[in-house]
């Protein structure tokens, strides 16, 4: 079993080009190593974190996309609702009462 803080360290997937197809060379230097037990359970485990790296950076593409939506809401509520009520106050700042003479409730 692999340690945890093993497969939480390891970088994105693009570090973990491998070639693909299979040298005679190597397959000859190796021998059984690309066989072996170990070997499998190591390529199982490099699957599943690449798998988990695509997985976190579809989810930081969408991260990203809410975070576009919220700023263009907020921009729009700043426009089309909050900018007009202001100008109407300062247009109307002559008619209105004087808010300095207004008093705040006791605090309890």
């Amino acid at each position: 079993m692999v340690p945890e803080w093993t497969i939480a360290s390891v970088p994105p997937s693009s570090h973990f080009s491998r070639r693909s197809g299979s040298s005679t060379s190597t397959t000859i230097s190796l021998g059984a190593l690309n066989t072996s037990e170990p070997r499998k359970e190591l390529d199982g485990i490099v699957a599943k974190l690449e798998a988990t790296a695509v997985a976190q950076i579809e989810l930081q593409d969408y991260a990203k996309g809410l975070t576009a939506q919220k700023n263009a809401l907020s921009e729009s509520l700043f426009v089309d609702h909050i900018q007009p009520i202001v100008s109407l106050m300062e247009m109307n700042r002559s008619q209105m009462l004087d808010i300095s003479a207004l008093e705040e409730p006791l605090r309890h």
